[in-house]
């Protein structure tokens, strides 16, 4: 369990506003992840050992360093179940978990033992991709280039508005804290550069973002989004250039924002969304044909694979 508590705290500390220095709180995050404080409080203290975080006696745990691809690879790596789960995210892929599964009927089509199962299915839940029916039924997130489509069009509606709220008041220190990001990793992006690092650095720009709306519904929605975004990053279908032209999009929706013109921030954010969801389409069933004729095949380190991902 704390494995899999592990690997939501590092989701957290990617996808959201925390900067360096700033205090975690233990109990909201808790809260979040739907597990008590003390599985919580053992992979802080963890995650503190290892340099990600600070421990400050009777205060808590401070932001030390954002986690690399490396922080999740080193958790991956522990997984037991991980050859499960890349089954399981390759049938979710081609449509093939269809309507309630049962435990029994998982266990025999991957040929696997409940514990595996369960720590396989744990992660999926996690991630977005599964929940559990009445029972001991299982559903499936549905996969499909509609799901695609609904999704950015919910986006384009949502993200750009916020924007435009009244009382939009953004962190300018997370701000230009995202921007420096982006420029150092403009400045070394290549085939090699790590799709889970790219993926983690666009889904804190929206969340960020939308997170100076003050409106945790609305900070939930671009979240749930990300997640279910992140099975297009498995596909690996982008251009590297298409990736180049995200970021600096992204920079420049960022300086504008800084320097208050939250207008033409928002017009710039709903033609990049626009621009992101054509391309997506225009790959998707290509990409997808690849891997239903096994001409292609998920990596066994989906973190360090050099697939290219996308900038969105």
């Amino acid at each position: 369990m704390q494995r899999q508590v592990a690997h939501g705290v590092l989701d957290y500390l990617s996808e959201t506003a925390v900067a360096p220095g700033m205090r975690i709180n233990e109990q909201a995050l808790a809260r979040k992840l739907g597990v008590s404080r003390t599985p919580v409080r053992a992979v802080l203290a963890h995650l503190a050992e290892a340099g990600l975080l600070e421990s400050r006696p009777r205060r808590g745990f401070f932001l030390a360093r954002r986690p690399t691809p490396d922080t999740a690879a080193a958790l991956e790596a522990e997984q037991p179940a991980d050859g499960i789960y890349q089954a399981m995210l390759l049938d979710v892929l081609l449509g093939e978990l269809d309507g309630t599964l049962s435990q029994n009927a998982l266990m025999r089509r991957y040929e696997t033992s409940r514990g595996e199962l369960l720590a396989a299915l744990r992660r999926m839940t996690r991630e977005g991709l599964a929940e559990p029916a009445p029972g001991l039924g299982w559903n499936f997130v549905h996969f499909g280039s509609d799901t695609i489509e609904q999704g950015y069009r919910l986006r384009i509606l949502l993200e750009p508005a916020v924007l435009l709220e009244p009382d939009y008041a953004p962190d300018d220190e997370a701000l230009r804290a995202l921007r420096a990001d982006h420029a150092a990793t403009l400045a070394h992006l290549s085939e090699r550069t790590a799709w889970s690092e790219l993926f983690s650095l666009d889904a804190r720009f929206h969340t960020v973002l939308v997170a100076g709306s003050g409106n945790p519904l609305a900070v939930e929605v671009v979240q749930k989004q990300n997640r279910l975004r992140r099975l297009c990053e498995y596909l690996g279908y982008e251009r590297l250039d298409r990736v180049r032209e995200s970021l600096g999009e992204h920079m420049a929706i960022l300086d504008s924002v800084l320097q208050g013109d939250r207008e033409w921030a928002a017009a710039q954010l709903k033609k990049h969304l626009k621009r992101s969801l054509a391309q997506s389409l225009r790959h998707f069933d290509r990409d997808l044909e690849a891997f239903r004729r096994g001409q292609r095949r998920l990596a066994p380190a989906l973190s360090h694979n050099g697939t290219r991902p996308v900038a969105r």
